[in-house]
């Protein structure tokens, strides 16, 4: 119960939860008007207000377990109750109404079905007309009363809608980034893929830097899915990625998964820091302790080292650090093989 409100709260800060959060509003606003009809001793208000805040308190409990929609539709008969009630017994100046009006807009986000939102907005807007055709006919507080609660209610329909309005860019940026994250992202170790170095850094490439571009390959991999089972190479692969990213970022460098066990880096750096941040890598992962596994695994890196690059000359500088790395793989594995190719600016 504890590590699930916990999540809940934790949802609420790092995810944009437009409905959530318009829900808090929305339930902080009858507590308001509950002080507020309560110093003015308006008791027919008091209590629909009592019945809003426990309705509320029953939404979040239905929102927490998931059942959304449920809270959903708690919150949309709320608002048109209370709404129709402090119409009757403070009058129509005092800007209830209003709170209707943005009930029109945020329907959209609490409901899906387009035929229930034209058929709300119709059964709303008749209501709104209905209410001041025989606004004369209330139960109207005094003047000052109504003016009071008119500037209360334009402030918290424009402070509702203002929110809306950030909360819903904000969620579009958001899904926008988890788009990107989706196409960039490897699902499996959480590293950046190939379609992103290609997209992203390589067009960063600057013939006035020199960069370091190493491939690792996982020794004896095929052996150990065989062995071993495709599980216990999925967590190996998750192990050194974890790995490869703590360094990396150590260094300000880029770790990305290439393709099955093998993974590239990239590094903007002077020659020494090259070997330096290859040697560190590989003895981070020698230095793990594996517990869950009967062996631990080891990789082969392969590097070029490439003073004032040429971005169109990629594929080359990538079949040289592919060549070194086979020939670690091929004379002893568990080794760094690093290629320098210092190139004098014209």
């Amino acid at each position: 119960m504890q590590i699930g409100l916990t999540l809940f709260v934790k949802k609420l800060f790092t995810k944009i939860e437009i409905n959530l959060w318009l829900l808090m509003l929305i339930s902080s606003m009858h507590f308001l008007f509950l002080i507020i009809f309560n110093i003015l001793n308006i008791k027919e208000m008091v209590y629909v207000n009592i019945y809003s805040c426990i309705n509320y308190v029953l939404v979040f409990i239905l929102y927490y377990k998931g059942n959304k929609l449920a809270s959903y539709i708690l919150t949309y008969i709320e608002i048109y109750i209370h709404q129709i009630f402090a119409n009757y017994f403070v009058g129509f100046n005092g800007g209830f109404a209003n709170l209707l009006l943005c009930t029109l807009f945020i329907q959209s986000s609490f409901f899906t079905s387009n035929i229930f939102r034209i058929l709300s907005s119709i059964f709303l807007i008749s209501t709104i007309c209905v209410m001041y055709y025989y606004k004369s006919s209330y139960t109207a507080a005094d003047d000052w009363i109504q003016s009071m609660f008119f500037y209360i209610n334009t402030s918290l329909s424009a402070s509702m809608m203002s929110l809306y309005g950030i909360l819903a860019n904000l969620s579009q940026t958001q899904k926008i980034s988890e788009l990107t994250n989706q196409i960039y992202m490897d699902f499996l170790t959480g590293l950046y893929n190939r379609k992103y170095f290609k997209d992203k850094i390589l067009p960063t490439f600057n013939e006035n830097e020199s960069i370091l571009l190493a491939i690792c390959d996982i020794d004896d991999f095929k052996k150990i899915n065989d062995n071993l089972g495709h599980d216990t190479g999925d967590l190996i692969l998750k192990l050194i990625s974890n790995s490869l990213f703590t360094i990396s970022t150590n260094y300000k460098a880029n770790a990305l998964r290439w393709g099955g066990e093998e993974f590239l880096l990239c590094l903007k750096c002077d020659e020494e820091t090259a070997y330096a941040y290859l040697n560190k890598i590989q003895t981070h992962i020698k230095e793990q302790e594996y517990t869950a596994l009967k062996q631990k695994p080891t990789i082969t890196i392969g590097g070029v080292y490439i003073q004032n690059p040429i971005r169109s000359d990629f594929d080359t500088y990538f079949k040289i650090a592919d060549d070194e790395l086979y020939y670690g793989k091929k004379t002893q594995k568990n080794t760094i093989n690093l290629k320098y190719i210092i190139k004098e600016r014209q």
